[in-house]
């Protein structure tokens, strides 16, 4: 019998929504010991996640009002996101 290799990813959640200023907000529910100092390397690390790239993506092709604007200003100029961390033990 082979191994199989799976590779999970490291939040729960996901969350999109839009902040007043218009950009978009991916809130990021899992196990973090600290959410107010998350390092930019598990930052990255998350965010270049084959997984998180799915789900922004399904996001992106379902989103509409506010969050579909945000995404389209994103798409044609506007490239950042902010990103919050939530301990998914505080969420529940």
């Amino acid at each position: 019998m082979q191994n199989l290799n799976v590779i999970t990813p490291q939040w729960e959640y996901l969350d999109f929504s839009v902040n007043d200023e218009g950009t978009i907000v991916v809130s990021v529910a899992g196990e973090f010991s600290d959410t107010e100092k998350v390092s930019k390397k598990k930052a990255c690390e998350i965010v270049n996640d084959p997984w998180f790239y799915a789900m922004f993506r399904e996001a992106f092709d379902h989103a509409t009002g506010p969050l579909r604007e945000a995404f389209d200003r994103m798409r044609f100029g506007d490239r950042q996101i902010v990103l919050n961390f939530e301990n998914i033990a505080t969420v529940h």
